[in-house]
């Protein structure tokens, strides 16, 4: 039994070759018996199934790869990678279809259907529907998005197939033209699904925001070391199962570089401690002593009072030389855009300082900087 995320996605995607290889010979067959337009489109995008199976297989396994000359942080965004494949694939079947069945509803032909071969095509569904099951518990419980993806094409299979099967009954019936509609409607929710499967993996290859619950996770095992005195700036990069992770700490200003070389490698070593992550700290020294540090906290206070209590002021400190002015602000929010916030905040402090640098972290530890 496979025990690795990748593992899983291997064997998952075999599995799903198999069974969909089955399915399609007897749909295809179903098709061309009956002359069923939206009956071949359905076999087909069974077909296009076992295609995207291999691709999970295939991304699967690139992912496993170590890092190397070429990619220096792994191959673990090739599952990303395939399920924009995946996606790419289902949006092109979804887009033929689409032109097969309108040729259908524009002429119009006879289907040769009977009801056994309605009650063979919708018992299909049940078994895809399985399948798509199987799929997407693994998808998530390994968080495996490629594997997901797989599964929301199994079931937009299975409910492609009942739609098909509606189309066959209403053609027995005496409702001629009904398949080319529903052949339609199939190649619709196809490149739904796609856009879907789409829109997500390109989100993960762009970058997302972090869980606010990661955040806080980093933020703790930052605390934890003793001589942290603020976190800020966490940023965190996902390369598959690695995560690269960024973060600013606020320290005391008097520390010797030894310690503070001391403290950095605690904190990276509890990040990295029983997960897969790299992390990498920059370091800013808490100005308690700075010059403008009253001023800059009227005015901060100044601005904040301008929202009508939206926004409270909890802490505000000054990081680096007193030739420098880097502002930090730790700010509770209880409604309003924290963007136009953060905009105010950085015009009224640079009509006043023109090279300040601000850093603004929330109470949910959404963290910003310009």
């Amino acid at each position: 039994m496979p025990r690795t995320k990748h593992e899983v996605g291997i064997f998952a995607g075999w599995v799903s070759v198999g069974v969909n290889l089955l399915l399609f010979g007897l749909k295809i067959a179903l098709g061309v018996m009956t002359g069923s337009i939206a009956l071949v489109a359905d076999a087909v995008h069974t077909l296009a199934d076992s295609l995207t199976s291999l691709v999970l297989v295939m991304g699967s396994y690139i992912a496993t790869r170590p890092p190397d000359v070429e990619h220096p942080f792994g191959h673990g965004r090739a599952e990303t990678v395939s399920s924009l494949v995946i996606a790419v694939l289902l949006a092109t079947a979804g887009v033929e279809f689409g032109k097969a069945s309108l040729e259908r509803v524009l002429n119009p032909a006879s289907l040769h259907a009977t009801w056994w071969i309605v009650a063979v095509v919708a018992g299909t569904a049940p078994i895809k529907e399985i399948l798509a099951r199987f799929s997407l518990r693994l998808g998530r419980d390994y968080n495996h998005q490629a594997l997901e993806a797989d599964g929301w094409h199994h079931r937009s299979d299975a409910i492609a197939t009942l739609m098909v099967a509606g189309g066959m009954s209403a053609e027995i019936l005496g409702f001629r033209g009904v398949d080319g509609w529903i052949g339609i409607c199939v190649s619709l929710f196809i490149v739904k699904i796609a856009v879907d499967v789409g829109r997500r993996a390109i989100d993960s290859l762009l970058g997302t925001p972090p869980e606010e619950e990661e955040v806080d996770e980093i933020k703790n095992i930052a605390m934890s070391v003793p001589g942290v005195l603020g976190v800020h700036e966490i940023t965190i990069h996902h390369y598959g199962d690695t995560r690269y992770v960024s973060l600013h700490l606020e320290v005391p200003p008097d520390m010797t570089a030894m310690n503070l070389h001391t403290m950095v490698h605690k904190v990276e070593d509890r990040i990295s401690t029983g997960k897969t992550a790299r992390a990498v700290v920059h370091i800013d020294p808490v100005n308690a002593n700075h010059p403008r540090l009253g001023e800059v906290r009227d005015l901060v206070d100044k601005i904040l009072d301008g929202s009508g209590g939206k926004y409270k002021l909890k802490k505000i400190g000054m990081l680096g030389s007193s030739l420098e002015m880097n502002v930090i602000c730790h700010i509770s929010v209880e409604s309003g855009d924290k963007n136009i916030l953060m905009g105010e905040l950085l015009h009224g402090l640079k009509q006043n300082y023109q090279d300040t640098r601000l850093s603004v972290v929330f109470d949910e530890e959404q963290e910003n900087r310009e």
